[in-house]
C-alpha cells in the first residue's frame, strides 16, 4: 500500500521521533507520551475488553492525544506496523503505540505499550515472514523529502497519517 502510493514504513525511530519532538538544545525530548509525562485517558480511546474487538476510532477523535508537532494517533488507537527484521527462520515486525483492545480473561494477549519508550514485536508466519491478519494492527505511510524521512514535527502537507487496520 505504501509503495504504491510512492510512501513506505516509518522505521521504528522515526515513530519515536514523531511521538517524542524534537527541543531546542538537546535533540529528542523524552517526554513519556505524545502529549507530555502524565497519562491522560482523555487523549485515548476507552480500554476494550470484549470478545470482539471494537472498530478504530476515525483519525483525529483523540485529539489530546496529539504529540506538540500535531501528529495525532500514535497511542492506543491500533498497533502500528515499523520495522520488520528477518532472519534464516523467522520474521518478527516491530509494533508501537499499543492498541486499548486486550479482551477479559486474556492475558496472552499483547500487552499494553503505550509510552514512547515502549514497543512490541509480532511474529510473521509462513514462508518469509508471510503476512498474518489482525484488526489490531496497522500501518502508517511516510515519506522521504529531501533525503530524510518525515513522519512528525512538520506540516499537514509532509506527514502522511493513513492508517489502515486490517480487518
Amino acid at each position: 500500500f505504501c509503495r504504491f502510493h510512492g510512501q513506505r514504513l516509518p522505521h521504528s525511530w522515526e515513530w519515536s521521533r514523531a511521538a517524542q519532538g524534537e527541543t531546542p538544545g538537546n535533540g529528542t525530548a523524552a517526554r513519556a507520551y505524545p502529549w507530555g509525562d502524565a497519562w491522560d485517558a482523555d487523549a485515548v480511546p476507552p480500554h476494550d475488553a470484549a470478545l470482539r474487538m471494537r472498530p478504530p476510532p476515525r483519525v483525529g477523535a483523540h485529539p489530546k492525544g496529539a504529540s506538540p508537532e500535531g501528529v495525532e494517533d500514535l497511542v492506543a488507537t491500533i498497533w502500528q506496523w515499523t520495522d520488520a527484521f528477518c532472519d534464516d527462520h523467522t520474521c518478527r515486525a516491530v509494533i508501537r503505540g499499543g492498541s486499548t483492545y486486550r479482551p477479559e480473561f486474556a492475558s496472552w494477549y499483547l500487552p499494553p505499550a503505550y509510552r514512547n519508550d515502549e514497543q512490541n514485536t509480532f511474529l510473521l508466519v509462513g514462508d518469509g515472514g508471510a503476512l498474518d491478519r489482525s484488526g489490531g494492527i496497522g500501518f502508517r505511510c511516510v515519506r522521504d523529502l529531501g533525503g530524510a524521512a518525515m513522519m512528525g514535527g512538520l506540516t499537514d502537507d509532509e506527514v502522511v497519517t493513513r492508517e489502515e487496520a486490517s480487518s
